[in-house]
């Protein structure tokens, strides 16, 4: 079976000592991406010297530094219309991959699929235990509900269908990775899980998007509308109930 090219997109925020060891993770992996983009909003510009990096190396590697009121979702479609490969594999700046990410996802890309999701395990206190599997759980009521396993770090997509669906929403700033797997669904997308493949992701003290309560707030907000025509009744209510708990019980202003 033939190898499918895949470029890789890093997105980052200010998290330079994480980022370097996940950019390892991609430098080291068995086969290499096609090229690698990280993509930069943090408050320092990031360049080959930031990541101890020589300008001259095997790697096509490409650093965009972009202002810092640009949005993940952002980040990545951005990135994503700059690659030249036919795949796009994210990996954010706290995960990693396993050493054969790459190669694994190449050998297993077939003309029937579009978007393939791997697993998802956790790295902590320098332990990785199992932590999220998407397999036989990628459907419109279990997406509705909770997070089954997607990550931006453990999503493979074909360019083209990205951006069939119109890439990452971003009027969202949590969640956007269970929102593209939606769309695709309702965009009559097949989603392949390869959960013999490995995404890590770290556990840290450090600042997530998520951390921020207003943030959750109204992405949940922009996900009710977006998607309240699709869901029953009881999914609607218990939205609308996530968010007036974090109003009142953890006193988020507007």
């Amino acid at each position: 079976m033939s190898k499918t090219k895949i470029s890789c997109i890093i997105p980052t925020c200010n998290r330079k000592e994480l980022l370097k060891i996940t950019l390892n993770s991609v430098l080291n992996q068995s086969l290499a991406p096609d090229e690698i983009f990280i993509m930069n909003n943090g408050d320092d510009i990031i360049d080959f010297a930031y990541l101890d990096l020589a300008t001259e190396n095997k790697f096509n590697i490409k650093i965009v530094n972009l202002p810092t009121i640009t949005r993940l979702a952002e980040l990545l479609n951005f990135g994503s219309s700059l690659a030249s490969s036919e795949y796009l594999a994210f990996l954010e700046d706290d995960d990693l991959w396993e050493k054969d990410y790459i190669k694994k996802l190449s050998e297993n890309i077939t003309p029937d699929f579009k978007v393939y999701v791997t697993r998802s395990d956790r790295l902590k206190n320098g332990v990785i235990s199992k932590y999220k599997n998407a397999n036989g759980k990628l459907n419109l009521k279990n997406l509705f509900a909770y997070n089954p396993g997607v990550n931006i770090s453990n999503m493979c997509i074909n360019k083209k269908a990205l951006f069939s669906i119109k890439g990452f929403d971003t009027k969202l700033l949590v969640g956007i990775d269970k929102c593209l797997i939606i769309d695709f669904i309702l965009n009559n997308y097949k989603i392949k899980v390869l959960d013999e493949i490995q995404k890590i992701g770290r556990y840290h003290e450090g600042v997530r998007l998520s951390s921020n309560y207003k943030n959750v707030i109204n992405s949940q907000k922009a996900f009710y509308q977006k998607y309240k025509n699709h869901m029953s009744l009881m999914q609607r209510v218990r939205i609308i109930y996530s968010v007036l708990y974090l109003k009142i019980f953890k006193k988020v202003k507007k």
